[in-house]
């Protein structure tokens, strides 16, 4: 979207903008213009897309936006909810516009927790411009393309955005629970939903934790997915996607699970344990090794490293994914809402206390740590280092006052929203992502529990045991080989000790022979750098190695980011080569910064 009062350049900024606008091949571009705005998009030709053109300006809806009641948010209800400066947001994956031409005002949110990526730029002098991508600015004669040296740093040390700080200077995603405000040449973000933090639920016993649990999430999968439309299921084997899958059966939706990997693998297993005992249609497949070139080069264009580079996969599951139905159901963050697992992450045991520092290994897992990513850079940026690390903490305490709250919402909106919930927004371009737990009641619901239910997905796994017993002593996938059901029988318990027995035998044959393990996690096989589709995003990403910014210290680069021939020897092939992939996708993304 853009506001630019000089209508010829908006004219032209529009229209190149339709032209470059759709990620991939096969989607319905619009553009829709009133006095001095501009609105284009691409999106899928089933996708919730609604845009109401009244007298006086204009308002868009792109998603599912639900008030409580599950109602339907049309564009022209937004625009109304909007207008003279109020306030809403809603439930659901959407993002939303509503402009007001006589007043100069521009709104734009999106849903609770900010997974719908919304990126904003201004010149100060009257041209905004908004996008779910920064790939189009770049559109635009005023807009330059130049490094964020602290959105670089921000990317390098945590897999994702440091107090909305990007890779391009002056260029911002929107924050969680606020709205982005333009009134003239006024730019602003102001609060439009925060989580309500008080532990209403701590007086009642755990069952009861487990009860208001429940109520919750089935009445948010009854209004999120109601029945009378097909929907797909992303059904991994875990927690997550079983639960939903529980609650979908039980309300007799229709629904078809779609499984990734082959048919020997752990998740395969546990996925095709539960589609038989609900007797569901499951279906498989993989993600083609061919895919993953093109796959990383839209990566590096559409998300800007925004959560760092391990993303390839997603952009490569489309055609699957939109072979089921026009909405899919998908359980991402669905244990940072209700798990609680960011709990033990700040929990110190020595202590006793919960804290950042705490926290800290866990939020640098996927990234580089501070004095190993200052050996990658000149000294002159050492400083800025510590500065994002200090931004870091103090957004951790500025969520909350409590240490349980700033570790619950800190998680939510680092390592959920970024390294989680970016795998979402691909996917809206197949089917469009129906997400029960972007939800303002489920929310509420868990920030009412003490830290004592839902730690390590207590609640969440009692959740399981309590509704669904039968799906609870399934085989359950914990991306590892440990697949042990949550409600497990004697003959489970003896099975694992006969497999623990097995596999150490197995292990000294293959020794013996010098023979590698069949690795039958898929999750590992899909991230794992060694592999086919990995070894060609690196031969592609190759060439620009040393045309990475000047800020780099390229010999000190060249001893971590491996050649293209080179294995890459890891104990975990998913966390432990997360920041090399960032590296990698720096490669690609600086190509894109130096091209005009």
């Amino acid at each position: 979207m853009v506001i630019d009062g000089d209508e010829d350049r908006r004219a032209a900024y529009a229209a190149k903008v339709k032209s470059i606008v759709a990620p991939i091949s096969d989607l319905n571009v619009s553009l829709h213009s009133g006095t001095g705005w501009s609105a284009v998009w691409a999106a899928a030709k089933t996708a919730p897309v609604d845009f109401d053109s009244g007298s006086g300006g204009g308002a868009l809806v792109w998603g599912e936006a639900r008030d409580a009641t599950g109602e339907l948010q049309t564009a022209a209800s937004i625009r109304m909810a909007w207008r003279d400066g109020a306030i809403a947001q809603w439930d659901g994956f959407y993002t939303a516009a509503a402009v007001q031409e006589a007043e100069h005002y521009l709104t734009v949110g999106a849903d609770l927790l900010g997974i719908y990526p919304v990126y904003y730029w201004t010149d100060t002098n009257g041209v905004v411009l908004v996008a779910t991508s920064p790939e189009l600015f770049r559109a635009h004669p005023r807009f330059t393309p130049e490094l964020n040296i602290t959105g670089l740093v921000g990317i390098l040390l945590s897999n994702g955005l440091v107090d909305g700080q990007t890779l391009w200077r002056n260029v911002r995603r929107l924050t969680p629970g606020r709205c982005l405000r333009v009134e003239g040449i006024g730019v602003w973000e102001e609060e439009a939903y925060q989580v309500p933090m008080e532990l209403t639920a701590v007086d009642l016993p755990f069952a009861g934790h487990v009860e208001q649990l429940h109520a919750s999430v089935k009445a948010a999968v009854k209004r999120h997915a109601p029945t009378g439309r097909p929907y797909g299921l992303l059904l991994s084997g875990g927690l997550d996607s079983r639960l939903l899958a529980g609650y979908l059966a039980e309300q007799n939706a229709r629904i078809e699970p779609l499984t990734f990997g082959q048919s020997q693998d752990i998740e395969m297993r546990c996925a095709r344990a539960v589609t038989t005992a609900l007797g569901l249609k499951h279906h498989t497949t993989e993600v083609p090794a061919e895919a993953y070139a093109e796959a990383a080069q839209r990566l590096a264009r559409w998300e800007v490293l925004a959560a760092g580079f391990n993303g390839v996969p997603e952009w490569a599951m489309h055609e699957a994914i939109g072979s089921l139905s026009d909405r899919v159901v998908a359980g991402h963050i669905f244990d940072g809402v209700i798990g609680g697992i960011h709990i033990g992450w700040a929990y110190d045991p020595g202590t006793g206390q919960m804290g950042f520092e705490k926290l800290l290994p866990t939020v640098l897992a996927w990234g580089f740590e501070p004095e190993v990513l200052k050996t990658l850079l000149v000294h002159d940026v050492h400083n800025i280092v510590d500065d994002v690390m200090a931004r870091l903490q103090q957004e951790y305490e500025g969520v909350a006052e409590s240490e349980h709250y700033r570790a619950w919402l800190f998680d939510l909106q680092h390592r959920q929203r970024f390294h989680v919930g970016s795998a979402i927004w691909p996917i809206s371009f197949a089917a469009w992502p129906v997400m029960p737990f972007l939800d303002r009641d489920v929310m509420a619901v868990s920030a009412a529990m003490p830290s004592s239910s839902i730690a390590d997905r207590r609640a969440q796994i009692a959740l399981l045991v309590r509704q669904f017993p039968q799906l609870a002593q399934l085989p359950i996938d914990r991306n590892s080989y440990d697949i042990l059901p949550l409600s497990p029988r004697f003959r489970d318990l003896l099975a694992r000790s006969f497999n623990y027995r097995a596999q150490a035998i197995k292990k000294l044959v293959r020794a013996q022979l010098g023979k590698a393990k069949p690795e039958r996690v898929y999750y590992r096989r899909l991230y794992d750098i060694n592999s086919p589709g990995w070894l060609s995003v690196r031969q592609i990403a190759e060439p620009y190695r040393n045309q990475l910014p000047a800020v780099f210290l390229r010999d000190k680069v060249n001893t971590i980011l491996p050649g293209v021939e080179e294995y890459v020897q890891v104990h975990n092939p998913v966390k432990d080569t997360s920041s090399v992939k960032t590296l990698l996708g720096m490669a690609l993304c600086n190509r894109r910064l130096k091209t005009q």
